[in-house]
C-alpha cells in the first residue's frame, strides 16, 4: 500500500457547505410530528462502483465554479489495498463528480502506506488545492495528511505516529493561515487529540483528551470556528462519559463547554459537528433524548443548551451524525437510520424545532445510511450515501428544496 500531492485556483459558488460522522434508545422541550415523507425531487446522480471506482464516500463534497464537485472515498481506486479475506477493496480515492453532465472521475488513488489510504472526511479547498485526512496510511499507518491539485498530483504533508495522533477522522479546520484538525485515537491516554498543522506540514499537538475530570474524548467530527475560537464536539468523556461539546484556543488551551447525559432526556454521543449560526452553536447527538435516537440541540458559548428536536427512530429518522447545513432560516441534516426501509433519511428543521422529513432512503438500489452533510448550490443539495446504490458502494444524490 503507498502515496504523493500538489495545488491550483478555484472560484468556490456553493452556498453552504456541512458535513459529518457515526451509534440507543431515550420529549423535546418543543416537539413536533414530522409528516410523511414527501419527495422534494429527489435524484440519485450516481452509484460507485468499487474497484478501481471509488467506494464508500466520505463525509463532504466540495464544488468549484465550473459546476464540479470534488470529494473522497475510503476505498476503490487502483491502490493494492484489501479486506481480511484478502479481497482487493482498493486505497480509497479522490473523485470529482461534473454536476451538468453526470460524469464520475478519479483524481487520485491512494496506494496504501507509506502513501495516504482510507479517507473518510471531506476536503477542504485552500487556493487552488484539496486537503484533507486519511484514517490510515502514511509511514507509520496511523493516518496522515494530505494535498491534490486539479492535476490528480498529489502530495503527503504530514503522517500521525501513534503517541502524536491516530486515525483522523475529520476535515481540516483553516484558521489565520494554520490547519486546524483532529485525531480520535492516540495521545497521551488514547483519547484523540487536537492538532495545529503548518502549511508545510509542520505539526504540533495543542490538546491531548483524557476523559478524566470531564474532560471530553474521541473526537469525530471538524471543528468549528466562532470568534478567532475553535468549537468541536467528543463522542465520549465529559463529566457523565456521554460526550462533549469543547472550545480551544490557537495556544492550546482548551475547555469543555458542556457534558451530554446529566439529566434525564439529554442527548449523547454527538458524532457529528457544529454549525455556528448568530454566536450560537448547533448541532446534533447521534443518541439519548427522549426516545435514544438523537437530538438536534442549540448551545452558548457559555455552555447553555436547549434542545430542538428528539428523534423517534421512526419514519421522522434516526441517529444524526453530521452537521447541519443552515440555509435560508432553515437547518438540513440527514440520519443514518429511520425511514420505512431503515435506511436514513433527509430532514429539515427550523430555530423553533418544527422537522420535516425530505426524503426516505429505499434501500438499493437506492442509497443507504446518508453519513455525510451537504453541500448547497442555487437551493439544490447535495449529498453522499455511504453504501447502496446500482453496486452497493454508495451513491451521490441531490434534493432540490
Amino acid at each position: 500500500m503507498r502515496v504523493n500531492g500538489r495545488i491550483f485556483g478555484l472560484g468556490v459558488i456553493a452556498v453552504a457547505i456541512a458535513g459529518c460522522a457515526i451509534g440507543s434508545p431515550g420529549a423535546s422541550s418543543i416537539r413536533a410530528a414530522a409528516p410523511a415523507a414527501a419527495n422534494y425531487q429527489y435524484t440519485s446522480l450516481y452509484s460507485f462502483t468499487g474497484v478501481p471506482d471509488g467506494s464508500v464516500p466520505g463525509r463532504e463534497i466540495l464544488v468549484d465554479a465550473n459546476g464540479t464537485l470534488y470529494g473522497a472515498t475510503r476505498f476503490g481506486g487502483t491502490g493494492q489495498c484489501y479486506n481480511a479475506s484478502s479481497s482487493l477493496i482498493g486505497c480509497g480515492t479522490v473523485f470529482t463528480f461534473d454536476i451538468a453532465s453526470d460524469e464520475e472521475r478519479v483524481l487520485y488513488s491512494f496506494q496504501g502506506p507509506p502513501d495516504a489510504t482510507d479517507s473518510f472526511a471531506g476536503l477542504l479547498l485552500v487556493h487552488g488545492e484539496f486537503y484533507g485526512t486519511t484514517l490510515d496510511g502514511g509511514s507509520r499507518n496511523h493516518g496522515a495528511v494530505f494535498e491534490v491539485n486539479a492535476s490528480g498530483e498529489e502530495r503527503k504533508l504530514h503522517s500521525f505516529r501513534g503517541s502524536s495522533g491516530s486515525k483522523p477522522e475529520a476535515a481540516l479546520t483553516l484558521l489565520r493561515g494554520k490547519f486546524y484538525g483532529t485525531t480520535r485515537e492516540d495521545g497521551r491516554w488514547n483519547d484523540g487529540m487536537i492538532f495545529e498543522m503548518a502549511p508545510s506540514g509542520r505539526t504540533r499537538i495543542l490538546h491531548t483528551f483524557s476523559g478524566a475530570s470531564g474532560d471530553g474524548a474521541t473526537p469525530y467530527a471538524p471543528l468549528a470556528v466562532l470568534d478567532g475560537r475553535l468549537y468541536g464536539t467528543t463522542t465520549a468523556g465529559g463529566a457523565y462519559g456521554k460526550g462533549t461539546v469543547f472550545e480551544t484556543d490557537t495556544s492550546g488551551t482548551t475547555q469543555t463547554v458542556y457534558s451530554f447525559g446529566g439529566t434525564s432526556g439529554d442527548g449523547t454521543d454527538p458524532q457529528g459537528g457544529l454549525t455556528v449560526r448568530d454566536g450560537v452553536l448547533y448541532g446534533t447527538t447521534s443518541f439519548g433524548g427522549a426516545y435514544g435516537y438523537g437530538t438536534v440541540f442549540e448551545m452558548t458559548t457559555s455552555g447553555e443548551e436547549h434542545k430542538l428536536y428528539d428523534f423517534e427512530g421512526g419514519m421522522d429518522g434516526a441517529t444524526p451524525a453530521c452537521e447541519l447545513l443552515f440555509l435560508d432560516g432553515t437547518f438540513y441534516g440527514s440520519t443514518k437510520y429511520g425511514g420505512p426501509a431503515n435506511d436514513g433519511t433527509v430532514f429539515a428543521i427550523s430555530t423553533s424545532g418544527l422537522e420535516r422529513v425530505l426524503y426516505q432512503f429505499q434501500s438499493s438500489p437506492d442509497g443507504i445510511n446518508p453519513v455525510g452533510g451537504f453541500l448547497a448550490v442555487h437551493r439544490v443539495l447535495y449529498g453522499l450515501t455511504a453504501i447502496g446504490g446500482s453496486h452497493g458502494e454508495g451513491t451521490i444524490y441531490r434534493i432540490r428544496v
